[in-house]
């Protein structure tokens, strides 16, 4: 089945280094656009360079690049549908060693009435097509991450947003009645066909996306209307919102990385969420930090199965050589986040690992609508300490930590 095929455990045989050499270190952000048009007038309008070239037997996809803020911001005319798409990142990420991906396009309208004159921020996607399931674990939905700040930005810039879920699909000509019904049901604003495999390619290798999109088609039971489907197919301004975005990206310290990389791609860091697959490697991580309180139950693999079901979007794992060497456990109960075990093998300290684990915690907790997050440290974790204050959790002094065992518990 299709939905078995996720393997986070054995590494690829098909390598992108074997295809394309040594891993670029040409920019950090990178701009999609599935509009020919708009290509061609971003080509006219600014100081273009050709930066690489996507390969295939069917037609090369040309990378172009221009300078903005004294950095270098990528862009190139992807191809259509989930499979080419997250290939087209997963190959560009390599080329160029981009970290932060901003997506714009079109789609059609489930509900009219809530999205006529508004950009779509997605917040999640259906996964109706087969690129996700190679890429993450199986779920009906998969979490488009960076949907608040996305929303946040188009708003700062005066363009009107409804945020909501998406379905993406592999067969637009099998949208059929009851499938409409279902997705609409489930609270789904549009439907497109790349964002769920597109996400799930970026959550695999570590990736930030940035996603908005521009209604045109209307669908619903008894009709179909594409009055409005060119103009949100090659609407020029949702180029130079995405520039926008490139720019506070860039303004936030995320720009080029400058120093050439010539490791193998199994030697670069990836990050994905955590599964129950993972625990006996988590476990031994969790073992050798001093750091970690842990105790018989909560800490087995029952409790952390549980945990996991509850929270499956929220906890993650860096991986190196295909070997889990940090993880993160993070959580809410509806009203607070909470974060639990973090931890960082000491072979791989010192990479920013700790820290973009952290960055992917939080960013998933925000997404679930979660406005606050705590942790506890031991109070002689010296080094604990000053990590979580450099990362912005401060201490409190002025409470009381106060529970009761409801079972008993043996601790390590």
């Amino acid at each position: 089945m299709i939905t078995d095929s996720y393997d986070g455990k054995t590494p690829s045989i098909m390598t992108r280094e074997a295809i394309y050499g040594p891993q670029g270190r040409l920019c950090d952000v990178c701009i999609i656009t599935f509009s020919k048009r708009i290509l061609q007038t971003v080509l006219e309008r600014y100081d273009c360079r050709r930066l690489a070239e996507i390969t295939s037997c069917s037609g090369n996809i040309p990378v172009y690049g221009f300078d903005l803020n004294g950095t270098t911001v990528a862009f190139y005319l992807s191809g259509q549908g989930a499979c080419l798409a997250g290939g087209n990142v997963e190959e560009s990420n390599w080329l160029l060693g981009a970290r932060h991906y901003i997506l714009f396009g079109s789609a059609g309208a489930l509900q009219p009435e809530a999205t006529r004159g508004k950009l779509v921020v997605p917040t999640e996607a259906y996964r109706d097509e087969g690129m996700s399931y190679h890429y993450a674990p199986n779920s009906d939905y998969i979490a488009i991450r960076n949907a608040t700040k996305v929303a946040a930005w188009l708003q700062e810039q005066g363009a009107p947003v409804v945020t909501g879920r998406c379905w993406t699909t592999d067969a637009f000509f099998r949208e059929t009645k009851a499938n409409f019904a279902k997705r609409v049901s489930e609270g789904c604003l549009a439907v497109e066909m790349e964002l769920a495999g597109i996400q799930a390619v970026c959550d695999f290798y570590g990736l930030e996306l940035y996603a908005f999109l521009q209604t045109g088609d209307v669908l619903d039971c008894d009709s179909y209307d594409i009055t409005e489907l060119q103009n949100a197919n090659h609407e020029y301004a949702n180029f130079e919102r995405a520039l926008k975005i490139a720019k506070k990206l860039t303004e936030e310290g995320r720009g080029p990385m400058s120093k050439p990389s010539c490791l193998p791609e199994d030697a670069l860091p990836s990050f994905r969420t955590m599964i129950i697959d993972d625990y006996d490697a988590v476990y031994a991580l969790w073992r050798d930090n001093d750091g970690i309180g842990l105790n018989d139950v909560d800490d087995s693999r029952e409790g952390i199965a549980r945990y996991l079901l509850r929270n499956p979007q929220t906890c993650f794992v860096a991986m190196m050589k295909q070997r889990v060497v940090g993880v993160i456990l993070s959580g809410h109960d509806g009203r607070r986040g909470f974060i639990y075990h973090l931890a960082v093998h000491s072979d791989f300290r010192r990479m920013g690992l700790a820290r973009t684990l952290v960055q992917k915690a939080t960013e998933a907790l925000q997404e679930c609508g979660i406005s606050k997050v705590a942790l506890l440290v031991f109070a002689r974790n010296a080094d604990g300490n000053a990590f979580w204050e450099k990362m912005g959790f401060t201490a409190r002094d002025d409470l009381v930590y106060r529970n009761m065992p409801l079972r008993p518990l043996k601790y390590r």
